[in-house]
């Protein structure tokens, strides 16, 4: 369950994470920082940094995707008038409604969803009202959005609410994971990483690191620290550690130049410009080698990596044993958001207008949803826990809507909800039940209700 949002930019000159996010949050980029109280929330583009290996990296051409978005955007915005953020701080109610990225505009009639499989004519099935649940079937699921500042923006699908909770040592700034899942857990952070614990909305420093990334392992996470706490082209140290801090493994250099983006089994896999190499840190060694080129790793399994060497025409699918190796189409601006069920036999990869979900092992197109977006955006994806459900959502950032589909694999059927709620960087699917002292905690917005004097 994880959602990157790593968009780097070879014009940018080196420099620290979160470079652009000094005016916002007062904080030294690059410099270690407290876990506070969350202030306000700003409205801002992200930050960009330069690619670790010095090249132009293969996300971006998802950057000229973004770029081609925020231009739409401003169209969009210049015709409706500029968007700004509460500017009464006593009106708590105007305030988080903003602060969570809502529009001032009633809901949109819900978009279609269509699928289709292959051999079958698709099927559409139109979502329901927002005004109680999102979708026609209760999900027992909520969507939790990182909005790119100081917490979260909460979609509850089965009550048709939204909620803007701050979150203790949630940063501004790009990175390489926006937000990240560990079990009942929110992981965030660079410079300093933090976990938020769902249960008791507590935040805790795991350490000091440069940036984390994933690890297979259910209760672990790799801290990567590049030489003064900058992503660059020279060669960090790694370690792991469990959900409280404590080291698991030993504090090691990584024996070359690259940029480590997902745990392995025992390991990691890097992006390096001479392909995407598979590390393992028991014998602080490259054991296998997948490519030629500048390297990128969409998403990992237990047993499985999704990666493409650049120009990223078609998303290859190899075993981590290295048994079989099949490619699946994928448009470049596409391949950074793929994501595997959590079972790893599944991978969806979103597309310009929805998502295809292909079998791992097979390569072979499962299913192919539409979800009507009125803007073309980059889609993000989400799986639940039990691998048939696969949500997606617009990148909504800088918007004030966007547009949710539910694609289920067991019904071959999507359904798909245009929201005037926006601000989401990228999301990760958390049981409501998990969510629940969340929910309680803070005031809930029903979408039904934007726009109609709430």
């Amino acid at each position: 369950m994880l959602n990157r949002g790593r968009r780097y930019s070879e014009a940018e000159s080196a420099g620290p994470i979160g470079a652009r996010a000094e005016d916002e949050t007062g904080r030294r980029p690059g410099g270690r920082t407290s876990v506070t109280k969350a202030g306000t929330v700003g409205g801002r583009s992200p930050a960009t940094v330069r690619p670790p290996d010095g090249t132009r990296n293969g996300r971006m051409v998802q950057v000229f995707g973004l770029a081609v978005l925020a231009l739409a955007a401003g169209l969009v915005i210049f015709a409706a008038g500029p968007f700004n953020p509460s500017s009464d701080q006593n009106d708590a109610s105007t305030g988080q409604e903003q602060a969570a990225g809502i529009a001032s505009s009633p809901p949109r009639r819900p978009a279609a969803g269509a699928v289709s499989t292959p051999g079958t004519q698709p099927r559409t099935t139109a979502a329901t009202a927002a005004s109680e649940r999102i979708f026609s079937e209760t999900t027992g699921d909520v969507l939790v959005f990182d909005n790119g500042f100081d917490g979260v923006t909460v979609i509850d699908l089965d009550r048709g609410t939204t909620t803007h909770a701050g979150v203790d040592g949630q940063l501004g700034g790009d990175q390489p994971y926006r937000i990240h899942r560990v079990a009942s857990s929110l992981l965030f952070g660079w410079g300093e990483i933090t976990t938020f614990d769902l249960e008791t909305l507590d935040s805790q420093l795991l350490g000091a690191a440069t940036i984390f990334v994933p690890a297979t392992e259910p209760d672990r996470v790799w801290m990567i620290e590049f030489p003064g706490g900058y992503l660059s082209n020279e060669e960090p140290v790694v370690w792991q550690v469990n959900m409280t801090g404590d080291a698991v493994t030993e504090t090691v250099p990584l024996g070359f130049s690259g940029f480590p983006v997902h745990g392995l089994p025992d390991g990691l896999a890097v992006e390096t410009r001479d392909g995407v190499m598979l590390w393992d840190a028991d014998s602080r060694s490259v054991v296998r080698q997948l490519g030629r080129g500048q390297g990128i790793v969409a998403d990992v399994s237990s047993h499985s990596i999704a990666w493409c060497a650049e120009p990223c025409t078609q998303l290859r699918i190899s075993d981590l044993a290295g048994t079989f190796h099949v490619q699946v189409p994928a448009a470049p601006t596409d391949v950074p958001n793929a994501r595997f069920s959590p079972d790893g036999a599944y991978l969806a990869v979103p597309t310009p207008s929805g998502a295809d979900i292909f079998e791992a092992t097979s390569g072979n197109l499962v299913l192919s949803s539409t979800d009507g977006a009125s803007h073309q955006s980059p889609r993000l994806a989400g799986w639940d826990d039990g691998s048939e459900i696969v949500y997606t959502s617009t990148y909504s950032y800088p918007l004030s809507e966007m547009t949710l589909s539910r694609i289920d694999l067991s019904e071959a059927t999507s359904e798909a909800v245009t929201l005037p709620v926006g601000g989401g960087l990228a999301f990760v699917v958390v049981p409501r039940d998990e969510a629940g002292v969340l929910l309680a905690a803070h005031r809930a917005i029903p979408i039904g209700d934007i726009g109609a004097g709430d």
